[in-house]
């Protein structure tokens, strides 16, 4: 096995989420996925609920190559150089992405935030860029979106992968070690929520 710098195991129902690490993050409006069984995809949890879905199964994955952490996807083919798919959030109501582009799938809310406000997704493409953003009403989701499309996701994944480059990790000489203690500092990172007024427990 490879020994990875970043996190690389696909987990059903895994958190993805923008970090309050990373910027302002909102309980009420929460953009908030969990990774998908037999494909490559997002079960988004919004009102109402949706999954973006790309034609991509799971088991094809080169995970030693792949990032698969709570904000951001890197996925590699076991033929390919190029990533098929980069994903990552630019902020808390905006999904930005490059590759195959995803396909916007209605579901069943299996499971959504108790105060979660309702919303629209605004999805706005260009060649193999793609934006996905959440909003309050659909003007302002395509408007999220299209301003989504003109921001640099290189600079966006090089921000996400910057956290784990600075971590400060034992010496594992177990790589599968190394993997849980990626994937535990994963999902850490995605349950920060940056302060905001009062949360009504």
């Amino acid at each position: 096995m490879v020994d990875p710098g970043f996190p690389n195991v696909w987990a059903r129902g895994g958190l993805f989420a923008f970090s309050g690490l990373d910027g302002a993050t909102d309980y009420f409006r929460p953009f908030v996925g969990s990774l998908l069984d037999d494909e490559v995809g997002l079960y988004l949890h919004t009102r109402p609920a949706w999954s973006l879905r790309w034609d991509i199964a799971v088991e094809s994955l080169d995970t030693r190559r792949s990032i698969i952490s709570n904000d951001t996807l890197v996925i590699f083919g076991p033929d390919g150089a190029q990533p098929l798919l980069e994903l990552t959030f630019l902020d808390a109501d905006t999904l930005i992405g490059r590759g195959k582009l995803p396909r916007l799938v209605e579901e069943e809310a299996v499971r959504s935030f108790v105060s979660a406000t309702p919303g629209y997704l605004g999805l706005a493409a260009d060649g193999d860029r793609f934006a996905v953003a959440f909003a309050e009403n659909p003007e302002a989701s395509a408007r999220r979106a299209r301003s989504g499309l003109m921001r640099s996701l290189d600079d966006c994944l090089q921000r996400r992968r910057r956290f784990y480059n600075e971590l400060r990790l034992p010496g594992f000489a177990d790589p599968d070690r190394r993997v849980a203690y990626l994937k535990a500092a994963s999902v850490l990172k995605g349950n920060v929520y940056s302060p905001q007024a009062d949360m009504p427990w």
